[in-house]
């Protein structure tokens, strides 16, 4: 029996192009800022007026705080790795060098 579980979730391909890096990561701030106002905003309506009080009401600010949490545990790490992935690669290669190794060990 296989029980073997994933750790990470991560979009390939979408920054192979480096030039969309930056409106790729203004594309999905945009649609994470507005996922978290509009479910912070189902539940704290559905909190603050008695009318709603319904079942209907309750399982939809459920839904809100499940679809939030999802939301942000992983758009943020979506986000980052538009960000820093891209930026740490030519410092990844040069630590790779050989000739900067040799320079950074003369140095220190």
């Amino acid at each position: 029996m296989n029980k073997s579980s994933v750790m990470e979730f991560s979009f390939r391909g979408l920054t192979d192009n480096t030039q969309l890096n930056i409106p790729l990561f203004i594309i999905f701030l945009h649609i994470y800022f507005t996922t978290v106002i509009g479910n912070v905003g189902l539940i704290s309506l559905s909190i603050m007026d008695k009318h709603l009080h319904k079942p209907m009401y309750l399982f939809l600010s459920n839904l809100s705080f499940v679809d939030l949490t999802y939301s942000s545990s992983v758009t943020p790490k979506m986000l980052r790795d538009f960000l820093i992935i891209p930026m740490l690669n030519p410092l990844i290669y040069s630590l790779r060098n050989s000739e900067v190794k040799e320079a950074l060990g003369r140095i220190f």
